[in-house]
């Protein structure tokens, strides 16, 4: 418990740290015949409820800061036999593009690992990025920032969560499965601008989609689900200034975000927490919301989180 405090402490010593977070997921559903480059039906109303959630203000398990700064979507170009394109990750972020008035940057190829690292780079202190993929490199990201043996070695092939839905039999494939629901979440860590962006932490979570575009957000879209949630963790008490985090200038902001697995601990381990947490000093971001965070010292204890 002791040592646990301590390396909160030594993390806040860190005054000028920064962080930054990346959502991926997998395009919408398509159909089990690649010849059609399209979403299917579903993958149309799953862009849609994506939309909904996701420009929302309210603070999600999966955007604890708001909606996102940035959105990404591969590139799949014809083969040279004319075959595999695929507009499937452009049209999955689409109605979030055209609901936030953000611009969907669509300009790296489905396999440039490095180039999308490099993309990482260019995020600032506070963003978050919203990533729509081919899902068969989502891994290749994640070993490429760290993180092998802490996240799933590859993209499930089934993630249907307890909903009162089920992925229709077109969306199934074969050899790849029918995983659409989930959301690999990544936290970036910096000392400073001068410095590149590395993983710190993995969580892995549903969007809870259940069919409809205009269906509830439930899951980690759930409205009001803070990061405190996590794990079951204590809720933290959500800031007074409700002002959408797009209109608010830059300000410092502590970080709190602890995971889950502080839950167990005595009373004790809990207070020589609340103590290191006060003593830290505030951290550049955007966001003039106090939320919860797992920084690099909680992570180093427990790196990889899954919310399923």
């Amino acid at each position: 418990m002791l040592r646990l405090a301590a390396l909160l402490l030594s993390h806040c010593a860190l005054a000028s740290a920064e962080y930054a977070i990346v959502n991926m997921i997998r395009h919408g559903e398509r159909f089990s015949d690649k010849s059609n480059i399209h979403l299917a039906p579903a993958g149309f109303q799953r862009a849609e409820y994506i939309a909904k959630c996701v420009s929302n203000a309210t603070f999600t398990m999966a955007f604890p800061l708001g909606p996102p700064d940035r959105l990404v979507a591969s590139v799949r170009p014809p083969n040279a036999h004319g075959e595999d394109e695929s507009v499937r990750p452009l049209e999955t972020l689409t109605p979030l593009s055209r609901a936030l008035s953000l611009p969907v940057e669509n300009t790296l190829r489905y396999t440039n690992v490095d180039g999308f690292v490099d993309r990482l780079q260019k995020l600032a202190a506070g963003e978050t990025m919203c990533v729509a993929w081919q899902h068969s490199f989502l891994d290749s990201f994640v070993r490429r920032l760290g993180l092998e043996g802490l996240a799933p070695a590859s993209w499930p092939r089934s993630c249907n969560y307890t909903g009162p839905w089920a992925e229709p039999d077109y969306a199934m494939d074969v050899t790849e499965g029918n995983c659409y629901d989930l959301i690999w979440q990544l936290l970036l860590f910096r000392e400073g601008p001068a410095h590149r962006w590395r993983s710190t932490a993995f969580s892995q979570m549903h969007m809870g989609f259940r069919g409809a575009g205009d269906g509830p957000c439930v899951e980690a879209f759930s409205p009001g689900s803070a990061p405190g949630m996590w794990g079951r963790a204590a809720p933290i008490a959500a800031a007074a200034d409700s002002t959408p985090r797009h209109a608010l200038s830059p300000a410092p902001v502590v970080f709190r975000w602890v995971a889950g697995w502080v839950v167990g601990l005595g009373g004790a381990a809990m207070a020589l927490i609340a103590v290191a947490r006060r003593g830290c000093k505030t951290m550049a971001w955007r966001s003039g919301k106090t939320v919860r965070i797992v920084n690099e010292a909680e992570s180093s204890e427990a790196p990889y989180h899954a919310v399923t």
